[in-house]
C-alpha cells in the first residue's frame, strides 16, 4: 500500500536508535567552529597572511599566497567578507535553532523526524512568525531549554522562563526582518558588500543626521498593499561585532536545548544546563556594547515606466 503520508504506520520500535544517532552529533560545535573562524580573520588578520604566504597543505591540495604588504584593497575586501560572513552565520545558526525549537517544543517522540519533516519553508516561516507574535508556552520553554516541565509560576525558573521567551521572540523577528538578505547571499550571493553612507538633511533647518559603515546591498520584492509586487534595492548596515555577539548567544541556547534533548531521550545524566542571562539577551537586543550605524536599513524602489494612456479614454 502507498503511503502519502510518510509518518503512517512508521514503527515506532525504531525510535531508540534514530535518537542515539541524532544525538551523537553536535550542531552547536558546528556553528561555534564557524564563529571561532571568522573571529580569527577579524581579529588576526596579519597572523592569517603569514599563514598563508608560508602556505600549508591539506592533502593534496597547497594553499599559498603571494606575500606582501597589506594595502588598502586588501582591508576592504576582509571586512566586506566579515560583513557577508557574520550576516549568513547568524542567519544560519538562528534557523537551526528555532528548527530544533519546533521539533522539542511538544516533546515528539523522535525529534529528527521532526526536523527532517519540516521542509516546506512557508510553514516555517508561519511557525518562526507564530513564534515572534503568539504566546509561547512556558510548558514547551521548559521542557527544552530547562530539562524540566513548569507553568511559569515556580519561583526558580520563572526568570529563566520570561529571558527565554523574550529571547525567542528577537531570534524570531531578527530570522524574518532579514530573510531576504539571507536568500541574496545564500542563492548564488547576489549581495554587494563594502561600506555605505547615509546622511538625512532637514531642508528648513540645515542640519544633518546620518552615518555609515559595512553594509550589504540587494535587490527584493516589495508587495505593496494594492497587491502590486516591485523590485527595490536595499541596503542593510552590519555591526559585525553585535551579529557576533548574537550568534554567540545562538549557540549557548542551542548547548542548553541539545544537553536536555540528550539527557532526555538517550539517557546520560548531566548536572547542569546553560542558560542566558537577561544581560546576554540584552546584548542581543542591541542594547549597548557596539558601535553600530545609527541606521539599519534604507530601501529604494528601482524605475518602472508608467504605462500609456489608452487612446480615447
Amino acid at each position: 500500500m502507498a503511503h502519502a503520508n510518510p509518518n503512517e504506520d512508521l514503527a515506532p520500535e525504531q525510535f531508540p536508535d534514530l535518537n542515539r544517532s541524532f544525538y551523537g552529533s553536535d550542531p552547536a560545535d558546528y556553528f561555534r567552529k564557524r564563529l571561532d573562524l571568522l573571529l580569527l580573520a577579524a581579529a588576526k588578520p596579519r597572523e592569517l597572511d603569514a599563514m598563508l604566504a608560508d602556505g600549508f597543505s591539506y592533502g593534496d591540495l597547497t594553499i599559498k599566497q603571494q606575500e606582501g604588504e597589506p594595502t588598502d584593497e586588501g582591508m576592504t575586501s576582509l571586512k566586506a567578507f566579515i560583513s557577508a560572513e557574520a550576516e549568513v552565520l547568524v542567519h544560519h545558526a538562528s534557523e537551526a535553532l528555532l528548527r530544533l525549537y519546533l521539533a522539542h517544543a511538544e516533546g515528539s517522540p523522535c525529534p529528527w523526524l521532526e526536523c527532517a519533516g519540516l521542509t516546506s519553508f512557508k510553514v516555517f516561516k508561519k511557525r518562526v512568525a507564530q513564534l515572534r507574535d503568539e504566546p509561547i508556552p512556558a510548558e514547551d520553554i521548559s521542557r527544552v531549554f530547562l530539562g524540566r516541565i513548569s507553568d511559569g509560576s515556580d519561583d526558580e525558573v520563572q526568570p529563566h522562563i520570561r529571558t527565554m521567551r523574550r529571547f525567542l521572540r528577537l531570534v524570531a523577528a531578527r530570522l524574518l526582518s532579514d530573510s531576504n538578505l539571507y536568500n541574496s547571499a545564500k542563492h548564488g550571493l547576489a549581495v554587494l558588500s563594502g561600506p555605505a553612507n547615509l546622511v538625512v538633511t532637514d531642508d528648513q533647518t540645515g542640519a544633518s543626521f546620518g552615518g555609515g559603515g559595512p553594509s550589504l546591498s540587494y535587490l527584493e520584492i516589495e508587495t505593496k498593499e494594492n497587491k502590486d509586487r516591485l523590485w527595490r534595492r536595499t541596503t542593510r548596515w552590519i555591526d559585525a561585532e553585535q551579529t557576533m555577539i548574537q550568534t554567540h548567544a545562538i549557540i549557548t541556547a542551542m548547548v542548553s536545548l541539545w544537553d536536555v534533548a540528550k539527557a532526555r531521550y538517550t539517557g546520560p545524566e548531566i548536572e547542569g544546563v546553560h542558560v542566558l542571562t537577561s544581560e546576554a539577551v540584552d546584548q542581543f537586543a542591541g542594547l549597548g556594547g557596539t558601535n553600530a550605524s545609527p541606521f539599519t536599513r534604507s530601501s529604494f524602489s528601482l524605475a518602472y515606466y508608467q504605462p500609456l494612456p489608452v487612446e480615447g479614454t
